[in-house]
């Protein structure tokens, strides 16, 4: 038996890396306190689980016992795909709780932000057959310019704006334009 506690975060809502962290340790906590055999009927989660009362007892050993709690934290798109997922998990005869925020930071009010997952046996087959088609959490990579030759502060300027309004491609055509003008500054830029 391996414990294990999956977390699905809401890619699509920009939020910071602190704020992630934040709406993960909610979703932990709702998640662990929903696993706790002495809760595992109680009604406030509204949803059942297709273990027996002492395979969640013996789940929950495990995690305490084991010392390394195993968390995954998984990718949701956006809002849909998270109520998506809550749904999709709970018809598996998973326990759910849907985390959500209130907005009092950075971003508006009543955004589903993170799924918690109660504990699962990673090593039973239903639970490896539901959650392998998901992602792990991973942030985009950074777009950065990075331009060799010899563009002026200006271009530099208007290229940035351009990449920022109209993305990566716009900005190849500027860069081909202004090489087009001027054969002798010839300059070029990837990420």
């Amino acid at each position: 038996m391996k414990p294990a506690m999956y977390i699905f975060i809401n890619k699509g809502l920009g939020m910071s890396p602190g704020k992630i962290a934040a709406q993960a340790g909610h979703a932990a906590c709702e998640a662990l306190l929903m696993s706790h055999p002495a809760t595992s009927s109680h009604t406030q989660y509204g949803n059942t689980t297709s273990y027996s009362l002492t395979q969640q007892n013996d789940l929950w050993n495990a995690w305490r016992t084991g010392l390394h709690y195993a968390k995954y934290v998984m990718e949701a798109r956006d809002s849909e795909h998270l109520l998506y997922i809550d749904r999709y998990l709970r018809d598996r005869g998973f326990r759910t709780v849907l985390i959500v925020d209130e907005g009092h930071t950075e971003i508006e009010p009543i955004q589903p932000t993170a799924l918690g997952v109660a504990l699962v046996d990673k090593d039973d087959p239903h639970t490896d057959a539901t959650f392998s088609s998901f992602n792990l959490y991973q942030e985009d990579p950074p777009q950065v310019l990075v331009f060799e030759g010899n563009p002026t502060p200006a271009e530099l300027a208007i290229a940035r704006h351009i990449f920022l309004t109209k993305g990566y491609d716009a900005v190849e055509e500027y860069v081909a334009a202004v090489n087009e003008q001027d054969k002798r500054r010839w300059w070029r830029f990837g990420t």
